[in-house]
Protein backbone atom coordinates (compact mmCIF):
# COMPACT_ATOMS: atom_id res chain seq x y z
CA UNK A 1 0.00 0.00 0.00
CA UNK A 2 1.53 3.22 -0.70
CA UNK A 3 2.86 5.76 2.04
CA UNK A 4 1.19 8.17 0.45
CA UNK A 5 -2.79 6.79 0.92
CA UNK A 6 -2.68 6.09 4.28
CA UNK A 7 -5.80 4.14 5.71
CA UNK A 8 -6.85 4.42 9.29
CA UNK A 9 -7.41 1.58 11.62
CA UNK A 10 -11.12 2.85 11.73
CA UNK A 11 -11.24 2.50 8.04
CA UNK A 12 -9.97 -1.01 7.64
CA UNK A 13 -12.78 -2.34 9.74
CA UNK A 14 -15.43 -1.16 7.32
CA UNK A 15 -13.76 -3.61 5.11
CA UNK A 16 -14.69 -6.51 7.11
CA UNK A 17 -17.05 -8.98 5.03
CA UNK A 18 -16.57 -7.75 1.87
CA UNK A 19 -15.75 -10.67 -0.85
CA UNK A 20 -12.34 -10.29 -1.97
CA UNK A 21 -13.16 -12.08 -5.81
CA UNK A 22 -13.37 -8.84 -7.02
CA UNK A 23 -12.38 -5.23 -6.34
CA UNK A 24 -14.86 -2.81 -4.35
CA UNK A 25 -14.78 -0.22 -7.45
CA UNK A 26 -16.15 -3.42 -9.70
CA UNK A 27 -18.82 -4.08 -7.15
CA UNK A 28 -20.08 -0.53 -6.91
CA UNK A 29 -20.09 0.30 -10.72
CA UNK A 30 -22.04 -3.15 -11.22
CA UNK A 31 -24.74 -1.42 -9.05
CA UNK A 32 -24.81 2.13 -11.25
CA UNK A 33 -27.60 1.68 -13.82
CA UNK A 34 -27.69 3.75 -17.26
CA UNK A 35 -30.45 5.92 -18.25
CA UNK A 36 -33.65 4.78 -18.94
CA UNK A 37 -34.38 4.93 -22.88
CA UNK A 38 -37.69 5.82 -23.88
CA UNK A 39 -40.93 2.72 -24.14
CA UNK A 40 -38.42 0.85 -21.41
CA UNK A 41 -39.45 -0.25 -17.67
CA UNK A 42 -36.60 -1.33 -15.15
CA UNK A 43 -37.81 -4.44 -13.84
CA UNK A 44 -35.43 -7.46 -11.69
CA UNK A 45 -33.14 -9.50 -12.72
CA UNK A 46 -32.82 -13.41 -11.79
CA UNK A 47 -29.33 -11.93 -10.40
CA UNK A 48 -31.22 -8.98 -8.20
CA UNK A 49 -29.99 -6.36 -10.06
CA UNK A 50 -31.99 -3.65 -12.36
CA UNK A 51 -32.68 -4.54 -15.97
CA UNK A 52 -34.51 -2.07 -18.39
CA UNK A 53 -37.12 -4.21 -20.70
CA UNK A 54 -37.95 -2.93 -24.03
CA UNK A 55 -41.73 -2.55 -24.05
CA UNK A 56 -42.45 -1.54 -27.92
CA UNK A 57 -42.99 -5.19 -28.55
CA UNK A 58 -45.98 -5.45 -26.39
CA UNK A 59 -44.13 -6.99 -23.56
CA UNK A 60 -46.06 -8.43 -19.95
CA UNK A 61 -45.17 -7.85 -16.58
CA UNK A 62 -46.85 -9.52 -14.02
CA UNK A 63 -46.56 -8.67 -10.70
CA UNK A 64 -47.33 -11.62 -8.17
CA UNK A 65 -50.85 -11.94 -9.65
CA UNK A 66 -51.67 -8.36 -8.47
CA UNK A 67 -51.38 -6.29 -11.76
CA UNK A 68 -50.87 -6.98 -15.53
CA UNK A 69 -49.56 -4.97 -17.94
CA UNK A 70 -50.30 -5.84 -21.54
CA UNK A 71 -50.80 -4.68 -24.69
CA UNK A 72 -49.13 -1.76 -27.42
CA UNK A 73 -50.43 1.95 -26.70
CA UNK A 74 -51.28 3.75 -29.68
CA UNK A 75 -53.25 2.87 -32.23
CA UNK A 76 -53.24 1.55 -36.14
CA UNK A 77 -55.40 2.79 -38.96
CA UNK A 78 -55.84 -0.10 -41.59
CA UNK A 79 -58.24 0.44 -45.16
CA UNK A 80 -60.76 -2.11 -45.34
CA UNK A 81 -60.02 -4.41 -48.55
CA UNK A 82 -62.01 -7.37 -47.98
CA UNK A 83 -58.91 -9.38 -46.67
CA UNK A 84 -57.81 -10.22 -42.90
CA UNK A 85 -55.61 -8.42 -40.56
CA UNK A 86 -53.88 -10.89 -38.31
CA UNK A 87 -53.02 -9.50 -34.67
CA UNK A 88 -50.53 -10.02 -32.53
CA UNK A 89 -48.74 -9.34 -28.78
CA UNK A 90 -47.25 -6.60 -30.85
CA UNK A 91 -50.38 -4.95 -32.13
CA UNK A 92 -51.80 -1.75 -30.92
CA UNK A 93 -54.75 -2.12 -28.52
CA UNK A 94 -56.85 0.34 -30.86
CA UNK A 95 -57.55 -0.66 -34.36
CA UNK A 96 -59.27 1.30 -36.46
CA UNK A 97 -60.62 0.52 -39.96
CA UNK A 98 -62.09 2.73 -43.08
CA UNK A 99 -62.65 2.37 -46.24
CA UNK A 100 -65.74 0.82 -48.40
CA UNK A 101 -65.67 -2.53 -48.17
CA UNK A 102 -65.73 -5.89 -45.29
CA UNK A 103 -62.42 -6.97 -43.55
CA UNK A 104 -61.89 -9.86 -40.97
CA UNK A 105 -59.72 -9.04 -38.80
CA UNK A 106 -57.80 -12.43 -36.77
CA UNK A 107 -57.23 -12.15 -32.61
CA UNK A 108 -54.16 -13.39 -31.97
CA UNK A 109 -53.07 -16.68 -29.87
CA UNK A 110 -54.13 -16.36 -26.50
CA UNK A 111 -50.98 -18.14 -24.79
CA UNK A 112 -48.93 -15.39 -26.10
CA UNK A 113 -51.15 -12.81 -23.92
CA UNK A 114 -52.08 -12.43 -20.67
CA UNK A 115 -55.62 -12.76 -18.91
CA UNK A 116 -57.23 -8.92 -19.70
CA UNK A 117 -55.36 -8.09 -22.54
CA UNK A 118 -57.93 -6.11 -24.67
CA UNK A 119 -58.13 -4.80 -28.13
CA UNK A 120 -60.79 -2.28 -29.63
CA UNK A 121 -62.04 -2.47 -32.90
CA UNK A 122 -63.35 0.69 -34.40
CA UNK A 123 -65.35 0.26 -37.92
CA UNK A 124 -64.99 3.38 -39.22
CA UNK A 125 -65.93 1.59 -42.79
CA UNK A 126 -69.24 0.89 -44.60
CA UNK A 127 -68.33 -2.73 -44.69
CA UNK A 128 -68.95 -4.95 -41.75
CA UNK A 129 -65.44 -6.03 -39.70
CA UNK A 130 -65.69 -9.81 -38.33
CA UNK A 131 -63.75 -10.71 -35.52
CA UNK A 132 -62.45 -14.28 -35.35
CA UNK A 133 -60.52 -16.27 -32.77
CA UNK A 134 -56.94 -17.61 -33.56
CA UNK A 135 -58.61 -20.84 -34.40
CA UNK A 136 -61.12 -19.19 -37.08
CA UNK A 137 -63.92 -18.93 -35.07
CA UNK A 138 -66.55 -16.27 -34.95
CA UNK A 139 -66.30 -13.54 -31.86
CA UNK A 140 -68.39 -10.86 -33.00
CA UNK A 141 -69.12 -8.84 -36.08
CA UNK A 142 -68.72 -4.98 -36.26
CA UNK A 143 -70.96 -2.96 -37.78
CA UNK A 144 -70.44 0.09 -39.63
CA UNK A 145 -69.90 3.04 -37.28
CA UNK A 146 -69.70 1.18 -34.30
CA UNK A 147 -66.95 -0.56 -32.58
CA UNK A 148 -66.30 -3.63 -30.04
CA UNK A 149 -64.33 -4.52 -27.48
CA UNK A 150 -62.47 -8.03 -26.84
CA UNK A 151 -60.59 -8.97 -23.60
CA UNK A 152 -58.71 -12.60 -23.31
CA UNK A 153 -60.18 -14.31 -20.72
CA UNK A 154 -58.40 -17.67 -21.43
CA UNK A 155 -54.97 -18.00 -22.30
CA UNK A 156 -55.46 -21.79 -23.61
CA UNK A 157 -57.50 -22.33 -26.66
CA UNK A 158 -58.16 -20.79 -30.13
CA UNK A 159 -61.85 -20.46 -29.84
CA UNK A 160 -64.11 -17.69 -29.34
CA UNK A 161 -64.62 -18.95 -26.10
CA UNK A 162 -61.47 -17.57 -24.78
CA UNK A 163 -62.66 -13.58 -25.48
CA UNK A 164 -65.41 -11.66 -23.94
CA UNK A 165 -67.07 -8.99 -25.84
CA UNK A 166 -68.37 -5.85 -25.22
CA UNK A 167 -69.95 -3.16 -28.23
CA UNK A 168 -69.45 -0.08 -28.08
CA UNK A 169 -71.05 3.33 -29.11
CA UNK A 170 -71.74 4.21 -32.64
CA UNK A 171 -68.77 6.56 -33.50
CA UNK A 172 -71.60 8.25 -35.90
CA UNK A 173 -73.89 11.18 -34.39
CA UNK A 174 -77.79 9.75 -33.88
CA UNK A 175 -80.44 11.78 -35.24
CA UNK A 176 -81.47 14.05 -32.55
CA UNK A 177 -84.84 14.02 -30.45
CA UNK A 178 -84.84 10.32 -31.24
CA UNK A 179 -85.60 6.98 -28.84
CA UNK A 180 -82.79 4.87 -28.66
CA UNK A 181 -83.16 1.42 -29.51
CA UNK A 182 -80.32 -1.35 -29.57
CA UNK A 183 -78.55 -2.20 -33.39
CA UNK A 184 -78.25 -5.75 -35.10
CA UNK A 185 -74.63 -5.91 -33.40
CA UNK A 186 -76.10 -4.53 -30.20
CA UNK A 187 -75.00 -1.24 -30.12
CA UNK A 188 -77.06 2.12 -29.76
CA UNK A 189 -79.00 3.37 -32.89
CA UNK A 190 -81.58 6.21 -33.00
CA UNK A 191 -85.20 4.51 -33.61
CA UNK A 192 -87.41 5.89 -35.95
CA UNK A 193 -89.86 6.96 -32.76
CA UNK A 194 -89.29 10.71 -32.14
CA UNK A 195 -89.03 11.88 -28.48
CA UNK A 196 -92.12 13.83 -28.90
CA UNK A 197 -93.65 10.26 -29.74
CA UNK A 198 -92.71 8.47 -26.69
CA UNK A 199 -93.18 11.12 -24.63
CA UNK A 200 -96.94 10.07 -25.42
CA UNK A 201 -96.95 7.24 -23.20
CA UNK A 202 -95.86 8.93 -20.22
CA UNK A 203 -98.20 8.39 -17.35
CA UNK A 204 -99.74 5.05 -19.24
CA UNK A 205 -100.33 2.56 -15.95
CA UNK A 206 -100.27 -0.94 -18.49
CA UNK A 207 -100.37 -2.45 -21.67
CA UNK A 208 -102.31 0.22 -24.31
CA UNK A 209 -103.03 -2.33 -26.54
CA UNK A 210 -104.87 -4.25 -23.92
CA UNK A 211 -106.77 -0.71 -23.03
CA UNK A 212 -107.47 0.12 -26.69
CA UNK A 213 -109.11 -3.60 -27.05
CA UNK A 214 -111.07 -3.03 -23.93
CA UNK A 215 -112.76 0.12 -25.40
CA UNK A 216 -113.52 -1.85 -28.60
CA UNK A 217 -116.02 -3.99 -27.71
CA UNK A 218 -118.39 -5.87 -30.41
CA UNK A 219 -121.73 -3.43 -30.59
CA UNK A 220 -124.64 -4.83 -28.57
CA UNK A 221 -127.79 -4.53 -30.27
CA UNK A 222 -131.34 -3.76 -28.01
CA UNK A 223 -134.51 -4.30 -29.21
CA UNK A 224 -137.31 -2.05 -29.82
CA UNK A 225 -140.98 -1.84 -31.28
CA UNK A 226 -140.96 0.68 -34.33
CA UNK A 227 -144.48 1.82 -33.94
CA UNK A 228 -145.80 2.59 -37.34
CA UNK A 229 -148.24 6.21 -37.15
CA UNK A 230 -149.66 8.34 -40.03
CA UNK A 231 -148.94 12.04 -39.88
CA UNK A 232 -150.78 14.66 -41.37
CA UNK A 233 -153.12 13.83 -44.88
CA UNK A 234 -156.65 12.38 -44.90
CA UNK A 235 -158.78 9.37 -44.58
CA UNK A 236 -155.54 7.19 -43.10
CA UNK A 237 -155.93 4.04 -42.08
CA UNK A 238 -152.02 2.28 -40.31
CA UNK A 239 -151.20 -0.61 -41.98
CA UNK A 240 -150.57 -3.43 -39.55
CA UNK A 241 -147.59 -6.27 -40.07
CA UNK A 242 -147.26 -9.99 -39.42
CA UNK A 243 -143.65 -9.15 -38.31
CA UNK A 244 -142.76 -5.73 -36.62
CA UNK A 245 -138.92 -5.67 -35.04
CA UNK A 246 -136.46 -2.92 -34.65
CA UNK A 247 -132.96 -3.41 -33.36
CA UNK A 248 -130.11 -0.84 -32.26
CA UNK A 249 -127.18 -0.27 -30.69
CA UNK A 250 -125.67 3.14 -29.80
CA UNK A 251 -121.90 4.17 -29.51
CA UNK A 252 -121.18 7.27 -28.06
CA UNK A 253 -123.51 9.44 -29.78
CA UNK A 254 -124.39 7.73 -32.83
CA UNK A 255 -127.76 5.12 -32.74
CA UNK A 256 -126.95 2.47 -35.54
CA UNK A 257 -131.42 1.24 -36.44
CA UNK A 258 -132.25 -1.76 -38.29
CA UNK A 259 -136.42 -1.59 -38.36
CA UNK A 260 -138.09 -4.62 -40.58
CA UNK A 261 -141.89 -4.56 -40.99
CA UNK A 262 -143.93 -7.17 -43.37
CA UNK A 263 -146.59 -9.28 -43.93
CA UNK A 264 -150.15 -8.59 -43.97
CA UNK A 265 -151.19 -8.72 -39.90
CA UNK A 266 -154.06 -7.20 -40.31
CA UNK A 267 -155.11 -3.61 -41.99
CA UNK A 268 -153.57 -2.34 -44.84
CA UNK A 269 -152.49 1.20 -45.54
CA UNK A 270 -154.71 4.25 -46.65
CA UNK A 271 -154.42 8.06 -46.92
CA UNK A 272 -152.46 10.71 -47.78
CA UNK A 273 -150.77 10.58 -44.11
CA UNK A 274 -147.15 10.41 -43.94
CA UNK A 275 -145.51 7.36 -42.82
CA UNK A 276 -143.47 7.91 -39.54
CA UNK A 277 -141.80 4.75 -37.85
CA UNK A 278 -140.74 5.96 -34.07
CA UNK A 279 -136.90 5.90 -33.26
CA UNK A 280 -135.69 3.44 -30.46
CA UNK A 281 -134.50 7.63 -28.78
CA UNK A 282 -134.62 11.13 -29.40
CA UNK A 283 -132.59 12.52 -31.55
CA UNK A 284 -130.44 15.00 -30.71
CA UNK A 285 -131.29 19.31 -30.67
CA UNK A 286 -128.43 19.72 -33.46
CA UNK A 287 -129.41 16.48 -35.87
CA UNK A 288 -129.55 18.25 -39.37
CA UNK A 289 -133.21 17.78 -40.95
CA UNK A 290 -132.33 16.87 -44.49
CA UNK A 291 -133.34 13.65 -46.22
CA UNK A 292 -131.02 10.90 -46.29
CA UNK A 293 -131.10 7.31 -48.07
CA UNK A 294 -132.87 4.70 -44.81
CA UNK A 295 -133.79 1.70 -46.62
CA UNK A 296 -136.35 -0.10 -48.96
CA UNK A 297 -140.23 -0.21 -49.41
CA UNK A 298 -142.01 -2.88 -51.01
CA UNK A 299 -146.32 -2.47 -52.15
CA UNK A 300 -147.48 -5.50 -54.20
CA UNK A 301 -144.74 -5.49 -57.08
CA UNK A 302 -143.42 -1.77 -56.61
CA UNK A 303 -140.14 -1.26 -54.89
CA UNK A 304 -139.07 1.90 -53.47
CA UNK A 305 -135.82 3.52 -52.47
CA UNK A 306 -136.93 5.32 -49.68
CA UNK A 307 -135.42 8.41 -47.61
CA UNK A 308 -135.83 9.52 -44.53
CA UNK A 309 -135.70 12.65 -42.46
CA UNK A 310 -134.81 13.27 -38.82
CA UNK A 311 -135.45 16.76 -37.43
CA UNK A 312 -133.89 18.15 -34.35
CA UNK A 313 -134.76 16.33 -31.13
CA UNK A 314 -137.14 14.35 -33.08
CA UNK A 315 -139.02 11.19 -31.60
CA UNK A 316 -139.48 9.45 -35.51
CA UNK A 317 -138.33 8.87 -38.86
CA UNK A 318 -140.53 10.52 -41.60
CA UNK A 319 -140.60 8.69 -44.70
CA UNK A 320 -140.29 9.50 -48.42
CA UNK A 321 -139.60 8.16 -51.95
CA UNK A 322 -138.14 8.87 -55.24
CA UNK A 323 -141.23 9.02 -57.54
CA UNK A 324 -140.05 10.54 -60.61
CA UNK A 325 -136.39 10.81 -61.49
CA UNK A 326 -135.16 13.94 -59.31
CA UNK A 327 -138.44 13.99 -57.93
CA UNK A 328 -139.10 12.71 -53.92
CA UNK A 329 -142.88 12.49 -52.39
CA UNK A 330 -144.01 11.32 -49.13
CA UNK A 331 -144.36 7.97 -48.43
CA UNK A 332 -148.18 7.57 -47.15
CA UNK A 333 -150.55 4.89 -46.06
CA UNK A 334 -151.53 4.26 -49.53
CA UNK A 335 -147.90 2.88 -49.78
CA UNK A 336 -148.93 0.32 -48.36
CA UNK A 337 -152.25 -0.27 -49.39
CA UNK A 338 -151.36 -3.89 -50.15
CA UNK A 339 -151.47 -7.39 -48.36
CA UNK A 340 -147.94 -8.35 -49.91
CA UNK A 341 -145.94 -5.08 -48.01
CA UNK A 342 -142.34 -4.33 -46.55
CA UNK A 343 -140.41 -1.73 -44.82
CA UNK A 344 -136.63 -2.23 -44.75
CA UNK A 345 -134.71 0.34 -42.78
CA UNK A 346 -130.99 0.52 -41.45
CA UNK A 347 -129.43 4.18 -41.07
CA UNK A 348 -127.77 6.03 -37.84
CA UNK A 349 -128.58 9.28 -36.60
CA UNK A 350 -127.65 11.51 -33.32
CA UNK A 351 -129.27 10.90 -30.17
CA UNK A 352 -129.49 13.42 -27.45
Amino acid sequence: MPDNDPISFAQLNTLQGINITRTIQDQLDSKDTDALSENKILVGSAAGLSEAVDLSGGGTIVSTGVMTLGGKKGYTTTATAAGSTTLTAASTVLQYFTGATTQTVVLPVVSTLALGWQFTIVNLSSGAVTINSSGGNAVATVSANTSVTVTCILVTGTSAASWSILTGQTTAALTASRALASGSAGQLVAATTTATELGYVNGVTSAIQTQIDSKLTSPTWTTFTPTVTLVGGAGNTVPVYTTNTGRFSQIGKTAVVDVYLTGDGGAEGAGSGVLNIALPAAAGASTPAGKFPVGYGLNNALESILYGVVGPAATTVSLSYFNAIGTTTDYIGDSQNNATRTIRLHFSYEVA
